[in-house]
């Protein structure tokens, strides 16, 4: 239990120096031919913003928009709970200042 065998050990993977330090820009410098730059797919701005634009609009269809009546029976919900949370805090903080001035007394 617990001994680490040679099978479970992971196998070293060695560079020889060749190998490491060889890359294709300085084997055609020593060859005498031109460095390969490597391609680089650029997208122009207005191609960028197309596709922007077609992810903001494929993103809107997947929105669900709430009907007239889901809207106004929400902000009922939510003027009803600010209103509420406002008058709890309200008696809170009175409760709180009469007890203040009645200890400062």
């Amino acid at each position: 239990m617990g001994e680490i065998k040679e099978t479970d050990k992971p196998e070293k993977v060695e560079k020889t120096e060749k190998a490491a330090k060889a890359t294709p820009v300085k084997d055609a410098a020593k060859k005498g031919e031109p460095a390969k730059k490597p391609a680089v797919a650029r997208s122009s701005t207005l191609e960028r913003s197309q596709n922007f634009a077609r992810g903001v609009a494929s993103e809107m269809k997947k929105v669900h928009w709430p009907t007239r009546q889901e809207v106004i029976t929400y902000t009922g919900v939510v003027l009803t709970a600010v209103v509420f949370v406002a008058a709890l805090i309200f008696v809170v903080d009175e409760a709180l200042s009469l007890t203040l001035k009645a200890l400062i007394k």
